[in-house]
């Protein structure tokens, strides 16, 4: 089966189409040829190592009282910095020019996890990518658009999955990230069970531990829930087994008199929305 996305299909539902084994081989060799031709011809980055490591390069220092100053990161970069008018803002509205490798915004009064995010972004895109793929980055109080050329040769979605990336391994850099972890841990007195060392179930002393751990990272580094979520769990840190809605709903319901039959050395069990108590927007 083969997916084309919805924004293909004029803002219709995505839809699968049935494609022969063959076919679909042929597909993917031939846009994995268009990449990497497109790749020798403007140095773009394609792999997931060769862009952990850029990020890895731009934020050397990964000890745990390390200080990341992401602005001056960015002009180390030889991105310019052109400020529109004197109001502070904490939210970042402007563009970015790729072929001036000049950032164009308002001037921040300071950094909190979404204008870290959006900077970030503007980074990332000027580092992997340059004219010939994205026409223009605009940002309005912290929304991004994203527009192509017209003929760019890499989907969006590739485009945008990379930048992710970037933006995942600079906030939350492997070693950094490890070594935070650990150090929570062992201040929180959190064993390892060999099932992830942060792990979440719908047991009430897990979710706990897990609120405590994701809460005091998103502090730390800056990051909201959702990218620390999204980056603990890439890193193979954060295991959550949790689901939507369990098929066994009921048995999850506090219930007082099913309470009283429960069994003393039965752990607690509690459904929990999967991002209730979690910082969104943590302050730098």
């Amino acid at each position: 089966m083969v997916t084309i996305e919805g924004d293909q299909l004029g803002g219709k539902p995505n839809r699968q189409y049935p494609v022969k084994a063959s076919l679909f081989k042929n597909i993917v060799s031939h846009l994995l040829a268009v990449l990497n031709a497109h790749r020798e011809k403007t140095g773009m980055l394609t792999s997931e190592e060769e862009i952990q490591v850029l990020a890895d390069k731009i934020r050397p220092d990964q000890t745990l009282n390390s200080n990341f100053d992401l602005i001056s990161s960015i002009k180390l970069q030889k991105i310019g910095f052109i400020y529109t008018n004197n109001a502070l803002t904490t939210e970042v509205t402007g563009n970015i020019d790729l072929k001036a490798r000049t950032i164009i915004i308002h001037p921040l009064q300071k950094l909190n996890a979404s204008s870290t995010y959006c900077l970030s972004y503007l980074l990332g895109a000027a580092v992997l990518f340059n004219s010939d793929e994205i026409s223009s980055i605009s940002v309005s109080k912290n929304i991004i658009d994203l527009t192509l050329t017209k003929n760019h040769p890499i989907p969006k979605s590739i485009i945008e999955s990379q930048i992710s990336l970037f933006i995942n391994s600079l906030l939350m850099p492997r070693r950094l990230t490890e070594r935070l972890v650990d150090q929570l841990m062992s201040d929180f007195d959190i064993k390892d069970h060999n099932h992830g060392l942060i792990f979440v179930d719908y047991q009430e002393c897990n979710h706990t531990q897990y609120v405590k751990m994701i809460n005091n990272i998103c502090s730390i580094m800056s990051v909201s829930s959702n990218l620390a979520i999204s980056r603990l769990t890439a890193l193979e840190i954060l295991k959550d087994t949790r689901t939507r809605k369990p098929k066994n709903w009921s048995t999850y319901v506090a219930d007082p008199e099913k309470e009283t039959n429960r069994k003393a050395e039965a752990p607690r069990r509690v459904y929990i929305d999967l991002g209730e108590d979690l910082n969104q927007e943590p302050p730098l």
